[in-house]
């Protein structure tokens, strides 16, 4: 068994609160970017997304490296807005 099959079904914080195996995120990363490609998305694509600080984040993320699509993530808080406007 290789170092990456011994690592699958570790788990890795993502962000506090949340986590993920390996193999959670090699799975869920595989059906988003195949989500992606059967909504017309390819490499060299842009696209821009605004989900909050969770788990879908990342596997949105992956799934674009997979596919080769630019990922801009967007952060739509209006307090967070309110202080680069002032």
């Amino acid at each position: 068994m290789g170092r990456a099959a011994a690592r699958q079904d570790r788990h890795r914080q993502c962000y506090p609160g949340t986590q993920l195996t390996w193999r959670e995120l090699q799975r869920g990363s595989v059906a988003v970017a195949a989500a992606l490609q059967r909504m017309g998305f390819g490499k060299g694509d842009f696209l821009a997304a605004s989900l909050p600080l969770l788990n879908e984040h990342i596997l949105l993320e992956y799934g674009c490296f997979r596919l080769g699509v630019i990922h801009a993530p967007l952060d739509l808080r209006l307090e967070r807005l309110k202080r680069f406007a002032a």
